[in-house]
């Protein structure tokens, strides 16, 4: 399990866990009352497919994100070092779970059989 860098900002935590396990990305906002737009995460340069969101009305939540969203990672120079962050918004009290996309070399996906 690969723990993923989070901004910490103000005097209160975001209560944001995020962390990888395989080709899996998980981001959980634990924060009782507060959702964040375009919350960054710095993830492997890609793109990301939405494959869960516990905020689905199948789960009782508010469909507050779009199903079958992608994400995908920009590069952003900080100081020496390169990052590559995508934004997320992360409705309180929320998981979502990201599978990167593999992509061949050229920029094109893999054709299924």
């Amino acid at each position: 399990i690969k723990h993923l860098n989070v901004r910490k900002e103000g005097p209160e935590d975001d209560k944001i866990l995020a962390f990888a396990r395989g080709a899996y990305f998980f981001l959980f906002n634990f924060h009782p009352t507060r959702s964040f737009s375009d919350y960054p995460i710095e993830l492997p340069p890609g793109r990301y497919d939405l494959v869960m969101d516990s905020d689905e009305a199948r789960f009782g939540g508010h469909s507050l994100v779009a199903p079958g969203q992608q994400f995908f990672t920009a590069p952003q120079q900080e100081a020496a070092v390169l990052k590559h962050l995508a934004r997320f918004y992360l409705p309180s009290r929320t998981a979502l779970i990201l599978r990167r996309s593999a992509v061949r070399s050229g920029g094109t996906r893999p054709r299924k059989p």
